[in-house]
């Protein structure tokens, strides 16, 4: 320790931690501009990416010449980016009837998945089995061993995380993992996962003009946001976003702290709302389109309009979906209004349907100001191709704040 009570050891883990957080943010980046960036000393700098480098933490590469004079060229410029291969993360969503399992390098680039359908989400021992056994297979699967994987990064839906015992549900399962498999197992909601993937999807070419904040709401049964900010889950600001779903679009009289069915806006436009309202409209006069196709033999109509795209949108759909959208409208707006981010980025499930995309995007545009509008972006990439990306960056950042140390 020295007179400061700051050892040696954390001293060293919290200027690689630096180091590791802006070069994540702007890789690649040269040695120059991260002692510029940090106000730590070039030749300290050198010392402690040579480290990294030698364990393979970090690797060089080059970008273009260095002009010393006008009209002249000097020495190749030796940037820094963190090496994707370094370690390999696993990816594990439990959804209510599906087990989805991945392995991804630390940029998200998947090597190998599998999708288990399961028809008891709750049975531990059969979720423990499944996960286990093709965490193994794959990794035998890409010739690596145990010792290459940096970190399990475990999602759960949200629905299956709540009410009586679910804590105790989700931490055997932790505790299970970390035991079997003898590696670090992290634990995140679904949307966090997928929040965090869709930061990376969306901005991780834009050198410069990259939003510093975002708030990524999952349109799904459980409205849900999550606040990413530079690159981060951001709690303190995830606990005022979280509760997208459940802001009070309608009052009763002078109550205003009402959330229920009726008064919330999963009440108005979740997607499960949506298809019951389309439910109730399906007959041969309202959704001639669509009944053309199914006659009687259709048990979901809602259901199979929104998410299979080669089905019409029958002009009462189209109504539907933009009342809900009015309504979406409004929680956009107030959230722009309540946290100030720079952009959010609306996506779920439901976007994977082309028309419903179309749909969506033409009834918010009609809705909102034209400068929320500017900071809206809709995304329809697949849910299942991001979780890994989601578990891979979530492992990463925190690998990132522990200095490049394994936890």
């Amino acid at each position: 320790m020295d007179q400061y009570g700051i050892s040696k050891l954390n001293l060293k883990r919290c200027n690689r931690r630096q180091i590791l957080r802006l070069i994540r943010i702007n890789e690649p980046i040269s040695r120059v501009e991260i002692s510029k960036e940090l106000g730590i000393t070039r030749a300290a700098i050198t010392i402690i990416t040579n480290k990294m480098i030698e364990e393979g933490i970090l690797k060089e590469t080059g970008n273009g010449m260095v002009i010393i004079k006008k009209n002249s060229r000097g020495r190749k410029r030796i940037n820094l980016s963190i090496a994707p291969n370094f370690k390999f993360v696993f990816g594990v969503v439990i959804e209510k009837n599906l087990i989805s399992i991945g392995l991804s390098n630390l940029n998200g680039e998947v090597l190998g998945k599998r999708y288990i359908n399961t028809y008891d989400a709750n049975n531990l021992t059969e979720i423990l089995t499944y996960i286990t056994s093709n965490v193994r297979e794959i990794i035998k699967e890409n010739s690596l061993e145990m010792d290459n994987i940096l970190a399990l990064g475990f999602c759960i839906h949200s629905s299956l995380i709540y009410g009586d015992g679910a804590d105790n549900i989700h931490e055997e399962i932790l505790y299970s993992l970390k035991s079997e498999l003898k590696i670090s197992v992290y634990f995140d909601e679904l949307s966090n996962g997928l929040a965090l993937a869709e930061s990376d999807f969306e901005f991780r070419k834009q050198a410069e003009n990259k939003p510093k904040s975002i708030v990524h709401i999952y349109y799904g049964d459980d409205i849900t946001a999550s606040f990413v900010q530079d690159g981060n889950i951001f709690d303190d600001r995830n606990i005022k976003a979280v509760g997208f779903g459940h802001m009070i679009c309608e009052t009763k009289g002078d109550v205003f702290n009402i959330c229920d069915r009726d008064n919330c806006l999963n009440g108005k436009i979740s997607v499960s709302v949506l298809q019951e309202n389309i439910n109730k409209i399906y007959s041969k006069t309202k959704t001639p389109k669509l009944y053309k196709i199914f006659k009687d033999n259709c048990h979901s109509p809602g259901k199979q309009v929104l998410y299979n795209s080669y089905l019409p949108l029958d002009d009462n759909v189209v109504e539907i979906i933009k009342r809900a959208c009015k309504w979406f409208a409004i929680g956009i707006s107030n959230t722009i209004a309540m946290l100030g981010n720079e952009k959010i980025v609306l996506f779920g499930k439901i976007f994977e349907n082309e028309s419903v995309f179309k749909c969506i995007k033409t009834a918010l545009d009609s809705f909102l100001t034209k400068d929320n509008m500017s900071r809206l972006i809709l995304s329809n990439i697949p849910t299942r191709s991001i979780f890994l990306a989601g578990c891979s960056i979530a492992i990463k950042n925190s690998f990132i704040n522990n200095g490049g140390y394994e936890s």
